[in-house]
């Protein structure tokens, strides 16, 4: 049995690069906090729209935060799943960005493989 087509490992495009078909898990953190009311839908709007633009092998987890952190999808290949827990956030409080970055580290360092945080922050930090 002969294949029916001969390629070089070089002229494959992907194969250069083990984790070409892995994915990337990517973190968004989205700020909750009071300085959010005026642009709250339309910041949710944008990390929606963000999360439909990644790659079906990537992964997503996405993370509320004001005074305190929120879990809203654990990390996940299904995007739909991460759109419906962001869209479940409510804005109000203080904006603690280092509390909710210490915590998404932690879940982050569990996962092998390559990773992204996305923050999305306008306010000052409190905490």
């Amino acid at each position: 049995m002969r294949p029916l087509l001969e390629a070089k490992k070089e002229s494959l495009p992907g194969l250069d690069r083990p984790d070409a078909f892995i994915g990337t898990n990517v973190f968004v953190l989205f700020d909750t906090s009071n300085f959010m009311y005026r642009g709250f839908v339309y910041a949710e709007d944008a990390i929606a729209d963000f999360v439909r633009g990644l790659d079906r092998a990537d992964s997503v987890a996405v993370y509320t935060f004001s005074r305190n952190l929120s879990r809203a999808a654990s990390l996940t290949r299904e995007h739909s799943d991460a759109i419906s827990g962001l869209r479940k956030s409510v804005a109000g409080d203080d904006t603690a960005l280092y509390n909710c970055l210490l915590l998404t580290l932690r879940d982050a360092a569990k996962v092998a493989g390559r990773k992204r945080r996305f923050p999305q922050d306008l306010g000052r930090d409190s905490k």
